[in-house]
């Protein structure tokens, strides 16, 4: 099974990763029709998108978060049925909004990229003409690292849940389990 996703025009914020398999497994996943497919992708994308997501949380919490960008990240499933594509994303949620932030409500998703590869020195004009000289801010990252120490937790995460709802498919069609070595 090919998972692809569609090259942005600036990856410098994008993550992705394209899982190939043996043409075996593929003709196993067509064999079980879409339905089974694309369950098993939502399946195995939730399940390892929840361990990326609890260990973004606790990076942003270590890098001095006051607890509202942790709180707004999410994962977030969209299937596309027709083209049999699951797609999956985690990072900080555009509707969570910090109400409790002062002076005004607060929205992480707007400034969670900020944090993570921080920013140049920089003129902030105020209303009232007035000037102030930002001096940037150090990199903090929390989302990147949480994705590169999780590569194959999630790899290994997907491949059971893949072969486990291979075995439950194959046992509602009467047919033997499936085994990734050949044999059933």
């Amino acid at each position: 099974m090919r998972t692809r996703f569609k090259e942005p025009k600036s990856t410098k914020h994008m993550f992705g990763m394209e899982l190939r398999g043996a043409d075996e497994f593929e003709a196993l996943l067509k064999d079980l029709g879409g339905g089974a497919m694309r369950r098993a992708a939502r399946t195995s994308i939730s399940k390892a998108l929840t361990v990326v997501s609890k260990d973004m949380k606790r990076r942003a919490k270590a890098i001095g978060d006051d607890g509202s960008i942790s709180k707004s990240i999410t994962k977030k499933l969209k299937t596309y049925s027709k083209r049999n594509v699951v797609w999956g994303m985690v990072g900080p949620s555009t509707k969570y909004v910090n109400e409790a932030a002062n002076p005004v409500a607060h929205k992480p998703s707007k400034t969670a990229h900020l944090i993570e590869f921080g920013t140049r020195p920089h003129v902030i004009r105020r209303k009232g003409g007035i000037v102030v000289q930002h001096p940037g801010t150090a990199p903090r990252p929390f989302i990147r690292p949480s994705i590169e120490a999780n590569k194959d937790i999630v790899l290994q995460i997907m491949k059971s849940e893949y072969v486990r709802a291979i075995d439950k498919a194959y046992a509602k069609m009467g047919k033997p389990r499936y085994s990734p070595g050949g044999a059933p």
